[in-house]
């Protein structure tokens, strides 16, 4: 007598490990892909401003809330005045300050561009320009306050105004009660 015995469709082991290996990392990209938390979708935050970087918390991050993110000092740091900014105010002087932070010749103009470095709300910038002590070329322009400092409204002198050389530049800036005195040289 002969017995068959009942064969089982039965998947290889290796098969079956290849489908749940399968189904579970796929399981992983569907939920990162879905809430955008975990590699390879996750949201990078750049912190640009101080105010961001004020907010954030010191410790933990918002994956793994055990871990810290910045140290210490470095939360000490960010919340410190940057060493170019210690000291006086320069608001509390008694005489204005600033820069010219733009000079050139654009098309047939010399632009000039100064930056006071005080707060003030209005008043008026007179620029003189003088060549060989007997060449003088003067504008005026009002002040404009911005929210952490003034600029004078700005200087265009035609070219043609002016004769080649070395021109000494004086912008006297007076505002608020108070005055000063920018300084500097362009040759045309």
């Amino acid at each position: 007598m002969h017995i068959k015995s009942k064969q089982k469709n039965k998947l290889p082991k290796a098969a079956l490990m290849c489908a749940a290996i399968f189904i579970l990392v796929g399981s992983y990209f569907a939920y990162a892909f879905i809430t955008k938390a975990l590699w390879p979708f996750q949201t990078t935050i750049s912190h640009t401003s101080q105010d961001t970087i004020n907010k954030q918390p010191s410790q933990g991050s918002p994956n793994n809330p055990s871990s810290p993110t910045m140290s210490t000092s470095e939360d000490d740091a960010a919340q410190k005045t940057p060493a170019q900014y210690e000291g006086d105010s320069p608001n509390t002087s008694q005489e204005l300050e600033g820069t010219i932070n733009y000079l050139g010749i654009s098309g047939d103009s010399l632009r000039i561009r100064v930056t006071i470095s005080q707060i003030v709300t209005s008043g008026s910038c007179t620029l003189t320009l003088t060549a060989d002590s007997s060449k003088t070329t003067t504008k005026t322009a009002v002040i404009i306050q911005n929210p952490s400092s003034a600029t004078c409204k700005g200087f265009d002198i035609p070219i043609s105004e002016l004769s080649k050389g070395e021109w000494n530049i004086q912008v006297t800036i007076q505002a608020d009660g108070k005055s000063g005195v920018i300084t500097g040289k362009t040759t045309i």
